[in-house]
């Protein structure tokens, strides 16, 4: 199964996370990046807020909160965009 294929039969977040993780990826100071498809999910400290339910716009406050769920943040934030991230593989594969 390519890259495009296991990117696309992902059914949950966490599923896509997986795969993803395999790609390997890293955050940066626009979200998510997953440097063998050149692919940016852009997640502000606002939206992990939101997604985490708490009333602040304190970056510090934010960013522990994010480290204490990282793995569940991220995942959700990937299956948001995944159709992005399947439309950059197979830009990539083109390529």
């Amino acid at each position: 199964m390519n890259t495009v294929e296991k990117l696309q039969a992902a059914k949950t977040a966490q599923e896509l996370l997986e795969v993803v993780d395999e790609l390997g990826y890293q955050g940066c100071e626009d979200g998510l990046y997953i440097p063998c498809i050149d692919c940016t999910v852009h997640v502000s400290n606002a939206n992990i807020a939101e997604y985490l339910g708490l009333d602040t716009d304190d970056a510090e406050e934010i960013c522990e909160a994010y480290e204490k769920h990282e793995e569940e943040v991220d995942a959700h934030f990937l299956f948001e965009h995944k159709d992005d991230i399947v439309e950059a593989a197979k830009a990539s594969d083109e390529a």
